[in-house]
């Protein structure tokens, strides 16, 4: 006997399913470097949160100018600053 006789091939099927689950990540991967490239430059989303203080400190310097309190941060007061955008990618 050879070693090839012992070869075994299952034959497959397709599935239009997995065709599509696989499509939908391969999308996602490309939105998602492309996003990740454009944060890196500065031009994806101003993604700005609004907080509350736990801290008496000023206000962050990454933060919008538009801002509650203007340079201090008063414990349960209101603050905002951006997200970084590249770690949300």
């Amino acid at each position: 006997k050879h070693q090839e006789d012992n070869i075994v091939i299952f034959e497959g099927r397709f599935s239009w399913w997995a065709a599509w689950c696989m499509m939908i990540w391969v999308v996602c991967f490309i939105l998602s470097i492309v996003v990740m490239v454009l944060s890196t430059r500065g031009s994806a989303f101003d993604l700005v949160s609004e907080e509350i203080s736990f801290i008496k400190e000023r206000s962050p310097l990454y933060g919008p100018e538009e801002q509650p309190n203007a340079a201090m941060r008063e414990i349960n007061q209101v603050f905002r600053y951006r997200l970084p955008q590249t770690a949300l990618f």
